[in-house]
C-alpha cells in the first residue's frame, strides 16, 4: 500500500494512520523540512525497498531544529495466529449455505466460538505507544457482552430499540455493541468527537 500526502506529519497523525493502515504495512517517514518543501512521504510495505522518499531507508529520521527528538515509526505486533482455514477441499465439501430460520451473530457465532475454544484470543487491546495492553479471550468477549446486555435490560432496552454507542478505542466499546445485538437492539456506534448537536441529531 502506498500513499501520498504533502501535509505537517506530526508524531500522533502518523501513529493514528499507522494502526488505520494495518500489522502488513511500516509507516516510514520523512523529515518534517522535508515534507514541507512539497516532497511527497510513501508509505510501503516492508521489505519493497523501491519507490521514492525514504521507501527501502531509514526508519527514523531527526529534525532537531523543529522538535528536538527522533520521530519513530508506528509498529503493530505481528500476525502469527494459526489460520482458521486449514483445508479449503475440507471446508468447500461440507459448507452449508441454508440460512437459519432464526440468527442472532452473538449467540450463534460469539457464544459458540466461546463454547468451542474458549481460551482463544478474541480481543487484543494496544496502548497508546502501540504495545499490547491486555488480551481478551473468545470466553471473556462472550462474558462482557452478557453483562453488557444485562445492563440495557435494566434500563428498559428491549428488541428492536436504539441504543446510541460513544466510547473510544476501549474493549467496552465491543461490549456495548455485542450486548445490544445479544438482546435484539439495535447499536448505533458514534465517534467520541461528536458534540452534543451533533448527537441531538
Amino acid at each position: 500500500i502506498r500513499a501520498t500526502y504533502r501535509a505537517r506529519c506530526t508524531r500522533s497523525w502518523c501513529h493514528a494512520l499507522g494502526a488505520l493502515l494495518g500489522a502488513s504495512v511500516s509507516l516510514r517517514m520523512l523529515p518534517i523540512s522535508t515534507i514541507t518543501a512539497g516532497t511527497p512521504a510513501w508509505f510501503t510495505g516492508p521489505g519493497t525497498g523501491s519507490g521514492r522518499g525514504v521507501a527501502g531507508g531509514s526508519t527514523t529520521s531527526v529534525d532537531s531544529t523543529r522538535t528536538g527528538r527522533t520521530t519513530m515509526p508506528a509498529e503493530r505486533p505481528s500476525r502469527d495466529c494459526v489460520p482458521n482455514l486449514e483445508s479449503y477441499e475440507h471446508e468447500r465439501a461440507t459448507f452449508d449455505l441454508t440460512a437459519p430460520e432464526r440468527f442472532n451473530p452473538v449467540l450463534d457465532i460469539v457464544d459458540n466460538w466461546a463454547d468451542v475454544d474458549p481460551d482463544a484470543l478474541a480481543l487484543l487491546s494496544l496502548d497508546a505507544a502501540g504495545d499490547v495492553a491486555t488480551r481478551h479471550s473468545a470466553g471473556e468477549l462472550a462474558r462482557m457482552s452478557r453483562q453488557a446486555a444485562r445492563a440495557l435490560l435494566d434500563l428498559g432496552v428491549g428488541k428492536g430499540d436504539a441504543v446510541f454507542v460513544m466510547l473510544p478505542r476501549v474493549p467496552a466499546w465491543y461490549a456495548a455493541l455485542l450486548g445490544s445485538v445479544r438482546i435484539g437492539a439495535v447499536p448505533m456506534p458514534g465517534p467520541n468527537l461528536l458534540t452534543g448537536k451533533d448527537i441531538a441529531y
